[in-house]
């Protein structure tokens, strides 16, 4: 399982952990022991807590423009009960999930003392709202993971490039025009991945690639054939049999190279 698996395998397993909790809020409401109903409010209560934490975070991260929503769902506008009483006694829009926590009652009627609304309920509609927001970062899950990923790769590619043109410097022209081969094939199988490319074959070489890139309509003419003089390079240099590359030939590959990976995406 590579990071984004993993990363996706969290957040689901976040989002059915919210699901439960909506679940057992459900249950608090149907619940008529109040023995019953007091454990399972403090459980509800700590594990919301938790997922609460973990939630903002990933909110912060992949959907910034929602973190503001989310977060008035839970504390609503900071306001006082005291002040909140007095101003809004009827309007339960203005109760969050934080004043549930802290086992604040809903306001009540002044003759008959009964409560204006229930606060399970509006909990669990504030809930299934927050819900709703963290589902919504699965649309741009995938997108935001694979510009992390091409960031990272990108950084990876730049530093092997450098130690390829180091190596040139220093005369190992075989092993400079190697190493930039090897980042120019794994950068066009990742182009053909983010592409939804099938590559049939098990150890599709660098010409493969770029026939197979050429094919799909990814690369057009004069990209396709510098792409395969870059390959013809390449083989100079891992074959021993082979006439030698000289170091300016290795130096375009490399600097090809370097250019393609990022512009080619």
């Amino acid at each position: 399982m590579n990071n984004i698996q993993e990363y996706k395998a969290e957040f689901e397993d976040l989002v059915s952990q919210g699901q439960a909790i909506l679940k057992s809020l459900h249950d608090l409401r149907d619940t008529n022991s109040q023995e019953t109903a007091t454990k399972l409010a403090d459980c509800i209560k700590r594990n919301y807590q938790s997922w609460y934490t973990v939630a903002r975070i990933i909110l912060q991260q992949l959907l910034p423009d929602r973190l503001n929503e989310f977060d008035m769902l839970y504390n609503g506008e900071g306001l006082e009960m005291g002040w909140y009483v007095k101003n809004y006694p009827r309007e339960e829009d203005h109760y969050s999930i934080l004043y549930w926590i802290r086992d604040i009652p809903a306001p009540t009627g002044y003759q008959d003392n009964r409560k204006y609304f229930e606060e399970t309920d509006v909990v669990i509609g504030r809930m299934a709202h927050q819900l709703d927001i963290l589902h919504s970062v699965a649309v741009r899950f995938d997108s935001k993971l694979t510009d992390i990923r091409q960031r990272v790769q990108a950084d990876l590619f730049d530093s092997e490039l450098d130690a390829a043109r180091e190596l040139n410097q220093q005369g190992f022209s075989r092993a400079a025009g190697a190493m930039a081969g090897v980042v120019l094939e794994r950068h066009l199988r990742h182009v053909a991945d983010r592409r939804k490319i099938e590559i049939r074959k098990e150890r599709p070489t660098i010409s493969d690639l770029n026939d197979l890139l050429k094919k799909s309509t990814v690369l057009d003419i004069p990209v396709w054939r510098r792409i395969a003089w870059c390959g013809d390079i390449r083989n100079l240099c891992v074959h021993s049999t082979l006439e030698e590359p000289s170091s300016g030939q290795v130096n375009d590959l490399i600097n090809y190279v370097d250019q393609l990976t990022h512009t080619l995406l």
